[in-house]
């Protein structure tokens, strides 16, 4: 991850929770967090050690120690993740990175940013009246984040989508086009009491095509046989 000397994206994070009150659907009230501790930074989303410890109401300096501590816990295996035997350093470097704020004093100060994982990982043993409750907002706003973060694909998906499609339908017209000399051949091969699976065979089209161009010409008294009704000896109409 790219580090920063600076963070400026924090200055514009709110470091409090708003609890609202609203009605769910069964017009019960609750109380749900709503709040931005995350943040979108280099197509990566992060939350901070400052808003961890303005959230769950603990000192800054003391929430660096159990990420510090963390850290090293990974880095010599003395912190052991599922499926894992040893030292975690890639966990430890990819989802906790060491950055620098400015306070309200204008120092510079430590912080670290970490991912969603990072943070899960960090805030397991934070017990509090409120702690769950953050917790579940927290893993909320990482979630709506990153729905933002890719909702730029999405667009492009959807558009790509449907760029295919008129592609498609484009190339289907083209299909179905007949050349002069296509008509000419089927409509001899129609009033000539032929099929209309022998005349899809021999000019090699599909029978929905061929039946498509069969009833415009016979729309336009080209054809005087129809050969949808064609047995082996048909009547000729």
């Amino acid at each position: 991850m790219k580090t920063n000397n600076t963070n400026k994206d924090i200055q514009n994070v709110p470091l409090y929770p708003v609890v609202v009150v609203e009605n769910n659907k069964m017009n019960k009230q609750v109380q749900r967090f709503q709040f931005h501790p995350v943040f979108i930074e280099d197509f990566h989303t992060f939350t901070t050690s400052l808003n961890v410890a303005k959230y769950f109401s603990k000192r800054h300096d003391h929430v660096i120690r159990d990420i510090e501590k963390l850290r090293d816990g990974l880095n010599f295996g003395l912190v052991s993740l599922p499926n894992s035997g040893g030292p975690n350093r890639e966990f430890s470097t990819l989802n906790f990175e060491r950055s620098d704020y400015v306070d309200s004093r204008g120092k510079v100060q430590r912080m670290y940013k970490m991912t969603k994982n990072g943070f899960m990982i960090l805030v397991m043993g934070y017990t509090g009246p409120k702690a769950m409750q953050i917790k579940l907002a927290y893993i909320e706003a990482f979630d709506f984040m990153e729905w933002k973060l890719m909702q730029p694909v999405r667009e492009r998906e959807t558009k790509m989508m449907a760029y295919y499609e008129r592609e498609a339908v484009r190339r289907e017209r083209r299909a179905n086009k007949f050349s002069e000399v296509e008509l000419t051949r089927m409509v001899e091969m129609a009033n000539n009491r032929y099929t209309i699976a022998e005349i899809s065979n021999l000019l090699q089209r599909s029978r929905t095509t061929i039946q498509d161009h069969m009833r415009k010409a016979r729309q336009a008294g080209l054809i005087i046989y129809d050969a949808a009704q064609a047995s082996f000896f048909p009547e000729v109409r």
